[in-house]
């Protein structure tokens, strides 16, 4: 356990500075985007001719959730950055280690512990740096709205409600989805993806020329088989003679497939076929 919590330490430590600059690059766009998007429809406001009858039609007031449905692009662009810096980083917290001074992979394999603590110190912390984000994310929203109010005039503010705020904006819809099982799907989906890209580069590392294709194959089958069964089979018709239910369940069945044999591969290659 030792080991572990001082793995995920060192991973944490290692990405600090790209974690941080992160966060702080979205919280500062977004509140950016709000202000400025709320800052242009008060203006607009001030100029038609509603304000003149003391803001009593509906239309007339903003509302928190117009905001954001208004600014989706800048709202987002520090989203989808960080979506694509941590998804860069999956085999970059890999391949850091073989590809960096002194590979310094093989000081971590000769350690004295289960390579499998190293296999899962890695998804741990790329999990923190994730949830991280997310947290950030879901804690920026009331300072957001508190600005948003602060700017507004209270005779000129229609009320907002979370679920409204989240639904109204793309991104924010597949960040925090209001259903528990949605919220749930995606991220073990995340999961999964991970892992998958996890054993592809093991395979890799296992047997370097021959292993690129090997990766590139393991992981077209991984996805076919959890990508294929929905579209193939349906789950509005019955082509096949299936269940909705039916098909869901072969869906999952194929995705907990996959994720038992990337781990179990994973590791198998890490502890067998990777020598120091």
């Amino acid at each position: 356990m030792m080991h572990y919590l001082k793995l995920v330490r060192m991973e944490v430590h290692r990405f600090r500075y790209v974690l941080a600059g992160l966060a702080g690059l979205t919280l500062v766009l977004q509140l950016l985007a709000v202000w400025l998007t709320t800052n242009q429809r008060l203006s607009e406001l001030r100029e038609s001719n509603f304000v003149d009858s003391g803001a009593q039609f509906s239309h007339s007031k903003l509302s928190f959730t117009f905001i954001l449905y208004n600014t989706q692009f800048m709202y987002a662009l520090p989203i989808l950055l960080s979506i694509l810096v941590l998804v860069l980083y999956v085999p970059g917290i890999w391949y850091r280690d073989w590809l960096g001074r002194s590979s310094f992979i093989y000081r971590l394999l000769a350690l004295p512990m289960r390579r499998a603590t190293l296999y899962w110190s890695k998804l741990t912390a790329l999990l923190l740096f994730v949830f991280a984000l997310l947290g950030l994310q879901a804690a920026s929203l009331p300072l957001q709205w508190w600005i948003f109010r602060a700017m507004v005039p209270q005779a000129w503010q229609a009320p907002s409600y979370l679920s409204d705020i989240i639904g109204q904006n793309k991104v924010l819809q597949v960040l925090l989805p209001a259903n528990p099982l949605d919220f749930a799907l995606y991220y073990a989906l995340g999961v999964l993806g991970v892992l998958v890209v996890f054993t592809a580069i093991i395979i890799e590392r296992s047997y370097r020329g021959w292993g690129v294709l090997y990766a590139i194959l393991y992981v077209l089958a991984c996805t076919l088989l959890v990508v294929v069964p929905l579209p193939l089979l349906g789950t509005n018709h019955n082509a096949m003679g299936l269940y909705p239910i039916e098909v869901v369940t072969i869906a999952l069945t194929a995705a907990l497939l996959v994720l038992a044999s990337a781990i179990w591969l994973g590791l198998r290659l890490l502890r067998r076929s990777i020598s120091v």
